[in-house]
Order: C-alpha cells, then structure tokens, then sequence
C-alpha cells in the first residue's frame, strides 16, 4: 500500500484517539494514485465536508484498517473515486453518511 498524498495517521504505531477534520480540502498537482486519508488503528474518528480534487480518482479517498468508531460525513470525492475502502480484521463502527453514499464503502 502506498503512503497517502494527504494526512497518515497512526505513523510509527502511536495510536490515535478522538480525532475530526472539519471541512478539508485536499488536491494534487498530477493524478494521484495514493489515498487523501489513510488510517491505521485509529479510534472515534470523524471526517466532516472533505473534498478531494479529482486528481485522485484512481484511488480510494480515504483507507481505513483496524478503525474502532468512525463516522464520515458530507464527503465528496472528485472524478468518481470510490470513497471509503475498509480493511482488517478490528474494523467496528465505521459509518459513511449521508446513507446515499453507502455505496461509496469497500470492504476487504
């Protein structure tokens, strides 16, 4: 997996408690194959009103593996990038809304 062009958290295996971003904006000079967010054993995460430039749009927006109680809301990714992908064996509570865009949610 490839290091996201946006925010890494857990880096170096320190855990991450009650963390939101509100209203970010991500973009990318050139097309960007690596994810906005990626998230690595993080508890009560909440992402709020993100918006990523379409130059992510091969990629998923945000990688979330054993995350506890997440919730994403009001999320947009540009050029129809899947959204959110799930992975690993911890992942509990995570939750995409508006319901409309659970479609936008992978999991592995």
């Amino acid at each position: 997996m490839l290091t996201p062009d946006g925010f890494v958290l857990n880096e170096g295996g320190i855990e991450v408690l009650g963390l939101s971003l509100n209203r970010v904006q991500i973009s990318a000079v050139r097309a960007e194959a690596r994810p906005a967010f990626m998230c690595d054993d993080v508890h009560d995460r909440a992402v709020t009103g993100a918006k990523v430039s379409d130059m992510f749009s091969g990629s998923k927006i945000i990688y979330l593996r054993d995350v506890q109680k997440a919730l994403i809301r009001d999320c947009r990714a540009g050029g129809g990038a899947m959204l959110v992908r799930e992975e690993g064996p911890k992942n509990r509570g995570v939750e995409v809304l508006p319901r409309e865009q659970q479609h936008q949610k992978e999991r592995r």
